[in-house]
């Protein structure tokens, strides 16, 4: 009830705020409500709903003031965060996509201090990521069709930016809520017109138009990893791309095989403003390490998958093992060099995705009746797969715990950890 009262109070507050444009009484009204998500007390929600809209309300009414925004903005993330997942909400993508815009396009109205406005950006990006999946089912293909002429551009720098933006805003989950019309891969759907197999094919085109910058690649991978985590139909022929993302896959790890250790003497340079806004998401070789682990990870192969495509499964699964292969070599803890950082990043987030893959599915499965048709279970590995992942990787682990670096002593230990909850035979 408190808390029902407090949200009333924050609404009353912005709309006397947009009618005199004094928005101190708002802002006032910020820290009573925040107190509410630090106790225990059980928060409607109704209530929560409302809380939602109304700090993106008041994000959106504080144009220009970077600090208001930053905490109506943080306040916004917090709920989507904890109880996103159990709210129907309905956020529309434009607002906040003209916030990130009005900065990489320089239209700033006053200079706000370079820690004020990095906050700023930190947030709003992060709310983006965390709103997405509540935007409307004609969202993605609004999207698209907004940034796909800016991608599109490579002769200029708005094309980093549009694609930093499509990673931000592109809602990837509905890949997998929605329902195919036809045949597997066809991209047909009976909600809407997203074409998602279209699309994936024509990214996987756009992949390869400057095959020597890491933001460009890092940020299709990071589409890709969410397409592939989200998949749980197998709408997208992953199939005839393998051999890409496989080739990219290894390039991320940054290993002496084939001068893949180096950045390229030449080539295209990132736009400062894309770098720097999408330093955090794509722009960082931790996170390059990651989306290539869970693009691979989620891919391996499932029960159904593996009785209705064999030699595909048998793909996925023989991929990560090549791999494994290859990095063995370089985890021993003779050849420590530069790349041993991500080689330990690669190696814990696969195993970490790897377990939280088994256990999203096995915990999905019992609350819906363990039905053998139902998507959690498919989305499961199947056992072989699991197995072979799990030796792979300990030959890996094995190497690295007596590493003279210490990031991938700690990689392998919490490797080994994960490793013993999925398969503890093998361990």
């Amino acid at each position: 009830e408190r808390f029902r009262r407090a949200v009333i109070e924050v609404e009353r507050a912005l709309a006397r705020a947009r009618e005199n444009g004094d928005f101190s009484p708002l802002h006032a009204r910020y820290s009573g409500v925040m107190t509410f998500f630090s106790g225990r007390a059980q928060l409607a929600p109704d209530d929560l709903r409302r809380c939602a809209h109304v700090s993106l309300d008041a994000l959106h009414a504080c144009s220009g003031d970077v600090s208001a925004q930053a905490r109506w903005g943080g306040m916004a993330t917090r709920i989507l965060e904890t109880y996103g997942d159990s709210l129907a909400l309905r956020i529309e993508w434009r607002p906040l996509y003209d916030i990130l815009a009005t900065y990489l396009g320089g239209a700033t109205e006053a200079y706000n201090g370079a820690i004020p406005t990095a906050v700023h950006i930190a947030v709003v990006s992060r709310l983006a990521q965390k709103a997405r999946r509540h935007f409307a089912p004609d969202a993605p293909a609004q999207i698209w069709r907004l940034l796909k002429p800016k991608i599109r551009a490579l002769d200029e720098s708005a094309c980093f930016e549009g694609l930093g933006l499509l990673h931000l805003l592109m809602p990837c989950s509905r890949v997998g809520k929605e329902t195919s019309s036809g045949r597997q891969g066809d991209g047909g759907n009976t909600e809407d017109s997203n074409q998602w197999q279209l699309w994936f094919d024509e990214w996987l085109e756009m992949l390869s138009w400057m095959p020597t910058n890491r933001f460009w690649q890092c940020a299709w991978f990071a589409i890709f990893a969410q397409l592939a985590k989200h998949d749980v139909d197998s709408r997208l022929d992953w199939g005839k791309h393998s051999g890409t993302l496989h080739t990219v896959a290894l390039w991320f790890m940054e290993v002496p095989v084939a001068g893949g250790e180096g950045g390229c003497p030449f080539g295209r340079r990132t736009s400062s403003r894309a770098a720097y806004l999408f330093s955090r998401s794509v722009n960082d070789a931790e996170q390059r390490a990651k989306f290539a682990a869970k693009v691979l990870v989620y891919r391996l192969a499932t029960d159904f998958e593996t009785e209705n495509n064999p030699l595909e499964a048998e793909k996925a699964t023989a991929a990560i093992e090549a791999i494994m292969d290859v990095l063995e070599t370089y985890a021993h803890p003779s050849n420590a060099g530069r790349w041993t950082n991500t080689v330990a990043t690669f190696t814990s987030h696969a195993v970490k995705y790897a377990r939280k893959r088994i256990a999203g599915a096995k915990a999905a499965a019992a609350a819906e009746g363990d039905d053998a048709n139902s998507k959690p279970t498919r989305a499961a590995p199947h056992a072989s797969a699991r197995t072979r992942f799990a030796i792979a990787t300990t030959r890996l682990i094995d190497k690295g715990m007596y590493s003279k670096v210490a990031a991938m002593r700690y990689a392998s230990a919490s490797a080994t950890r994960d490793l013993a909850y999925i398969e503890p035979e093998i361990v």
